[in-house]
């Protein structure tokens, strides 16, 4: 019996949305038979991995401005250190 003899006088109304979902539903059970990795998808623990990547990204990005800063303190050290020396030595006549 075809989809539309089948709805009752007050479904005609809704027949584009009971079509679409009813084929929508046949849709993913025929993927889902087809590809059984999909049964193994789980929205939830995507999200988790999104989160954790997120974190983990952000914690790159703030490990990542502490070293540009502290890559030139660094040499700002060695600069000073260097001075320092140069000067005791000159003092101390050596």
């Amino acid at each position: 019996m075809p989809f539309v003899e089948k709805l009752e006088k007050n479904d005609l109304v809704n027949a584009p949305e009971i079509f679409r979902k009813r084929f929508y539903s046949l849709w993913i059970d025929a993927m889902l038979h087809v590809n059984p990795v999909l049964n193994e998808f789980s929205g939830s623990s995507q999200e988790d991995l999104i989160c954790r990547y997120k974190a983990l990204d952000e914690k790159i990005m703030r490990l990542n401005i502490l070293n540009i800063i502290a890559v030139p303190a660094v040499a700002a050290k060695e600069v000073k250190n260097a001075r320092t020396e140069l000067e005791t030595r000159t003092v101390s006549g050596s």
